[in-house]
Formats: structure tokens, C-alpha cells, sequence
């Protein structure tokens, strides 16, 4: 995950946006977009639940170990 660009989810909703803006001004078919719109969910939860399993990992390191493996400012990113 450290690897992972830090806009990667705000670059996946600006496309899921601008798919939008082009299928209700007639550039894009309904199935093009539902394709888009089905794909974007997909990451969106790929992504979602990446994190969720790290940060539950290191919730139970930290209950192994008795020691805060992460400081306060990186747990809100």
C-alpha cells in the first residue's frame, strides 16, 4: 500500500465523474457507462477492503506485541 499513488481513489472518482458528465450529454451508451460505473465500484472496494485488512493486521500486531506500531498522524490518511 505505501507504494500506492495517494490520488489513486480521487483519480478513479474523477473518472467515475467525468463518465457521468459524458453519458447524460449522449457521448457515451447507457451499457459503456454502467460498464464504467460497475468497474469503478469494483476498485473502489478492492481498495477499501485492502485497507481494512491492513489496518485489522495491524491491530493485531499491536495486541501480540502490546506496543502502537502506528503513529496518530498516519492513521487518518
Amino acid at each position: 500500500m505505501a507504494r500506492w499513488r495517494p490520488n489513486t481513489l480521487g483519480q478513479l472518482q474523477d473518472a467515475s465523474e467525468l463518465a457521468d458528465r459524458h453519458y447524460r450529454l449522449g457521448a457515451i451508451p447507457v451499457s459503456a457507462y454502467v460498464q464504467f460505473q460497475e468497474q469503478y465500484l469494483k476498485a473502489l472496494a478492492a481498495i477499501l477492503e485492502t485497507k481494512s485488512e491492513a489496518l485489522t493486521s495491524l491491530q493485531e500486531l499491536e495486541v501480540l506485541t502490546g506496543e502502537s506500531l502506528l503513529s496518530k498522524e498516519a492513521t487518518h490518511s
